[in-house]
């Protein structure tokens, strides 16, 4: 067995406490959470979490507490990010083995809701464990596990790799993830955005998962890995078109996925999630959203961009819908929006109207 070591950086966003919480992890930096648990008690992850408010978790219209200077059309209601500038918000370092055995990989330390992570890996000299599905012959392969507790999507790349890669999804068993769970997702790829290199999402239920990262035609090599997470809604997930749209849907329920992310939206209904994916050449842009004159009951709007901008949140902009505009950063990425409910009765038909650049 060949040990290979990685190095991930973690962008701190909004913590949350799901239960057993306490103010530090064994390590002294920000408590763990629930949703980072390794199968087997693995090494810098007992499952606690600091139980503590977001940042700028205050209760002040209009204030944007990340890297987004976006604002909303209207004067009235509430605007801000609870998330931060990811790249401002380096825990440093974690040292992290990983093993070229599926089921002895270690856990990705997830210390945050909507997290980024930047994995340093190698497959040079590592042995062929469990093939990916999408490569005739994916040889030299490392892996890793986490473990989620709420419905979400999870994100991967290779782009910056100087050799042919192959990312792909495991069950906790190792058998790799091949029934797609929502339209235009990817389990394993090994040419994503057209290029040699890979980009995976997928909705994934709650549980404990493997990734695994190989070679293409038996390729070995070093490469970044970038890993990030975004909490998915309790309703449907569509992925959102480019340009502009209308996007009609009803949510359902008296309780949601996303809540209390931020002091300024409750959050508390159920949600629908409209998702996308980025290539290393797209440009930054703007998106705008509205469900101003497009429901009945009180909206609310978010988004989560876990590389720059974890969560924020729009509320009341327009009487009891709201609108809202954020800024999109360049480059490849998951970006995540819901429409939501401010009250767990707050739901309902709705039609929103997007421009997604």
């Amino acid at each position: 067995m060949r040990l290979v070591r990685l190095l991930p950086t973690i962008a701190l966003g909004t913590l949350v406490c799901a239960s057993a919480c306490s103010s530090q992890s064994p390590d002294g930096g920000p408590g763990q959470l629930p949703t980072a648990e390794g199968a087997g008690g693995a090494a810098n992850n007992d499952g606690t979490s600091a139980d503590s408010s977001p940042e700028g978790g205050g209760t002040s219209p209009h204030v944007d507490g990340g890297a987004d200077s976006g604002s909303t059309p209207s004067d009235a209601g509430v605007h801000r990010d609870a998330g931060v500038d990811a790249s401002t918000h380096d825990a440093g370092p974690v040292p992290l083995v990983a093993s070229d055995h599926c089921q002895s990989a270690p856990a990705i330390p997830l210390t945050t809701v909507n997290a980024h992570l930047n994995l340093n890996a190698d497959t040079t000299g590592a042995g062929e464990d469990v093939g990916a599905p999408c490569s005739a012959n994916s040889g030299a392969d490392v892996f890793y596990q986490f473990t989620i507790s709420k419905p979400a999507f999870i994100y991967a790349d290779t782009f910056g790799a100087l050799w042919s890669t192959v990312l792909y999804l495991l069950s906790s068993s190792c058998t790799p993830l091949t029934t797609s769970t929502t339209p235009n997702d990817a389990l394993c790829n090994e040419s994503g955005c057209g290029t040699s290199q890979s980009q995976i999402v997928a909705l994934l239920p709650p549980g404990n998962y493997r990734l695994g990262l190989g070679g293409s035609g038996g390729a070995s090599g070093s490469a970044v890995i970038h890993f990030e997470l975004a909490l998915a809604g309790s309703g449907t997930a569509t992925a959102l078109p480019k340009g502009m749209s209308q996007q009609n849907g009803e949510t359902l329920g008296v309780s949601g996925n996303v809540n209390n992310q931020s002091g300024g939206c409750l959050a508390a209904g159920p949600e629908d999630a409209y998702w996308w994916t980025t290539c290393p050449a797209d440009t930054a842009g703007q998106l705008t959203a509205t469900t101003c004159g497009g429901a009945s009951w009180e909206t609310l709007l978010e988004t989560e961009i876990p590389g720059t901008n974890p969560y924020k949140c729009s509320l009341d902009t327009c009487g009891m819908q709201t609108a809202l505009t954020t800024n999109v950063p360049a480059g490849a990425g998951l970006r995540v929006l819901l429409v939501d409910g401010q009250a767990g009765t707050s739901a309902g038909a709705y039609a929103m109207q997007v421009n997604r650049p």
